[in-house]
């Protein structure tokens, strides 16, 4: 199995060998007052083997495929990212062109919101309107997540990748181009983009109200870089190029209060100052041996547990 790990506020994933034969039935219902950690587990592309990892940080109880043992029935293929809101628990599947939106605690499923080509995130605006983006569809999905309803399509001409609220516009990353796009939440309409690098991936505000952006190169021949774009004006403040690395730019997560930030880059977790002007020269966390994938922040418990095949999200209960 693909290992979990949670390090001085991180929650690590990183690739090995999988086999499904270990795994538990989960024995839900979880109790809300726990501190649950949620996995979502890829599964092998075209294989249909997704999957939920639950860990009962409370109880130290490890629970696996925990969607398929609940409801009877396969969660899908490529479990892509989850999100909460409203107490419901929203599992994006990429693969299967769907949402499945379960109970937290239970895991029983409530409903399906489809419609979808590839979805890969979402962004709640209200109990009744959230955004989600998708690989395919060069545009961002309108859903009503209450009713699990699909209400239409914001198009762009491109893929959106990554989004986050801020100052009342939605800023979304064109990770197949090199461009962060704004949209007004209210009216749907895009505005001008911003043009930055290849691959721009993820992103985060931090506590100036600055937005942090990481390009992940388009791995070929353009390499990775780092840019703080000024929240009020929106335009560029400072950026940073990594240069010829032995990999390319992942995930980026802002720290608690917003004063730094970390950031995977060629296998290794760096963390930075939002003060600094200069990049970090080592890792924060070094890979070493261990393929990172992705990476949260969130807490100081330090605790590991196996989670299913690819596991490449990750997330705490509310």
């Amino acid at each position: 199995m693909k290992k979990f790990l949670s390090l001085f506020a991180f929650a690590l994933l990183f690739a090995a060998c999988s086999s499904d034969d270990d795994n538990e039935t989960p024995t839900a219902p979880q109790n809300p007052s726990d501190r649950i950690v949620y996995v979502a587990n890829e599964g092998g592309f075209n294989q249909g083997n997704a999957g939920l990892t639950v860990y009962n940080a409370t109880e130290g109880e490890v629970l696996q495929n925990v969607y398929e043992s609940v409801n009877e029935e396969p969660l899908g293929d490529t479990f892509q990212s989850i999100s909460f809101h409203n107490g419901e628990l929203y599992m994006v599947v990429n693969n299967s062109e769907k949402i499945e939106v379960c109970d937290p605690f239970t895991f029983e499923r409530k409903r399906t919101i489809e419609g979808l080509t590839s979805p890969r995130y979402m962004l709640f605006l209200s109990d009744e309107k959230a955004y989600v983006s998708d690989l395919f569809a060069e545009g961002v999905h309108i859903v009503n997540p209450a009713t699990g309803t699909y209400s239409g399509l914001i198009s762009t001409g491109t893929w959106l990748e990554n989004m986050i609220l801020h100052n009342g516009e939605v800023w979304a990353t064109n990770a197949g181009g090199e461009s962060l796009y704004f949209i007004n939440p209210d009216t749907d309409l895009t505005g001008d983009p911003l043009t930055l690098s290849a691959g721009p991936n993820t992103l985060a505000a931090d506590a100036n109200g600055d937005v942090w952006v990481l390009c992940q190169g388009d791995f070929a021949e353009v390499y990775p870089s780092l840019y703080r774009v000024n929240g009020d004006t929106k335009a560029v403040d400072a950026s940073w190029d990594f240069g010829e690395v032995m990999g390319y730019g992942g995930t980026l997560r802002m720290g608690p209060g917003g004063q730094h930030f970390y950031y995977l880059l060629a296998g290794d977790v760096y963390k930075m100052d939002i003060a600094a002007t200069e990049l970090p020269t080592a890792p924060f966390i070094a890979g070493g041996s261990r393929n990172f994938y992705g990476f949260h922040i969130n807490g100081n418990e330090t605790f590991n547990f196996e989670a299913g095949i690819n596991p490449g999200f990750v997330a705490w209960s509310e």
